[in-house]
């Protein structure tokens, strides 16, 4: 067995220093006057966020499914889901020292973020890539959640997600083409309000409808983790503002991938999976009750507030106050063999990976969000005309 026993020592995991995605490099902007601050961070300053840590590991390994290796962008979301999935188990070790009411939801979870009344490292994340890009081949994020048995969807209703929620409290659905999601007209729509709610809530007691009346479901611990892909120009044309600053939108990491390629690579699967399975368990050792400073992360709000537009103010609140901490718990396990025990250590190192992680997932959130205006559907069709004709000219 992977995990040891409380009376043994521990094996260290070894985080080697990688090359993160091996392919398509971003280019530093020129320091120029005025530049944002989310755009001066290059994907090579995030594989030096990850360099020596589980999860630079972890986004490497998802890279060589493909030849040349998947992109960043891709690797790293995928990587920062699982990790959430494996941080957000329910604790089966109940802590006695936490009062009545915080024994629901963030209260029960083996890694309890200790921010108002708790939060957990629960992720919901969206890619945007095109489609035969190759960002699916080896279905490595489905198959370790198998082995875990984290999967709880891949399509569904309110109805049927809340049942494997109770099941399976921190399962993870994975969207191959999120649109019929987003598609109000479209029945899995619907499932969206449920889950807008169970990402920090936390547990939950609905009435759903069912034939002859109503049918009631209820769990006192509840943090879905949700992978999404989507087409970009797709995503363009559903999606309104308030779906982002109000909604179920507005809970998600966003990321954009280049334009890209990828054939199936020849990796031994053995090997990979192994070495998956045991970063992710790394994650799962940890338990208890993290730490996090008064005003974390105060002198990044305070910038994103003079430099981000008003319409993006939701995504990096988010961003700030909820991904940060998750961000610099993923980010505390290194080399170093006295952060893989159970405890987790925020370092300084830990908090400055955090902070650049989340300039460079505004920077992309900026990418897919600020274009995005209200409408009718015709003024949506002539948008889409005018751009087909521009890209044309």
């Amino acid at each position: 067995r992977l995990r040891e026993p409380e009376n043994e020592k521990i094996v260290p995991a070894v985080f080697p220093s990688v090359d993160i995605s091996g392919i398509i490099t971003q280019i530093k902007p020129e320091e120029k006057p005025g530049i944002k601050p989310w755009n001066k961070i290059s994907n090579d300053d995030i594989r030096g966020v990850l360099d020596g840590t589980c999860l630079g590991l972890i986004t490497e390994l998802f890279s060589r499914v493909t030849k040349p290796r998947l992109p960043l962008e891709a690797a790293l979301l995928k990587a920062i889901v699982i990790a959430g999935c494996a941080l957000s188990e329910r604790d089966e070790k109940p802590r006695n020292n936490l009062s009545d009411y915080l024994k629901i939801g963030p209260g029960l979870a083996r890694v309890y973020i200790d921010t108002a009344l708790g939060q957990v490292a629960n992720v919901y994340a969206m890619l945007a890539a095109n489609s035969a890009s190759g960002k699916d081949i080896g279905n490595i994020l489905d198959l370790l959640a198998k082995h875990f048995n984290w999967g709880i969807a891949t399509a569904g209703s309110a109805e049927g997600i809340a049942d494997a929620l109770i099941a399976r409290n921190n399962g993870l659905i994975t969207i191959s083409e999120f649109s019929k999601w987003l598609n109000p007209n479209h029945w899995q729509h619907y499932a969206t309000v449920f889950l807008t709610e169970a990402f920090n809530k936390g547990f939950f007691k609905h009435s759903f409808s069912a034939r002859g009346g109503t049918s009631l479901r209820a769990a006192d611990y509840c943090y879905p983790n949700i992978m999404a892909n989507i087409q970009p120009e797709v995503f363009e044309s559903i999606v309104n503002k308030l779906d982002i600053s109000d909604g179920f939108l507005g809970r998600f990491l966003y990321c954009k991938m280049p334009e890209f390629f990828g054939n199936p690579a020849k990796i031994d699967p053995a090997d990979t999976m192994n070495k998956l399975i045991i970063c992710v368990e790394t994650f799962r050792r940890k338990r208890g009750i993290v730490t996090v400073p008064e005003g974390y992360l105060g002198s990044l709000s305070e910038m994103f507030k003079k430099e981000s537009p008003p319409s993006l103010h939701p995504n990096w609140r988010r961003l700030v106050n909820e991904y940060g901490p998750r961000f610099a718990v993923m980010l505390s396990i290194t080399n170093d063999l006295s952060t893989q025990s159970e405890k987790v250590i925020l370092t300084d190192r830990a908090w400055a990976g955090a902070e650049k992680l989340i300039l460079w997932f505004f920077s992309h959130a900026e990418k897919m969000l600020s274009g995005i205006e209200d409408g009718n559907e015709f003024i949506k069709l002539r948008e889409k005309l005018f751009k087909r004709v521009f890209k044309a000219v």
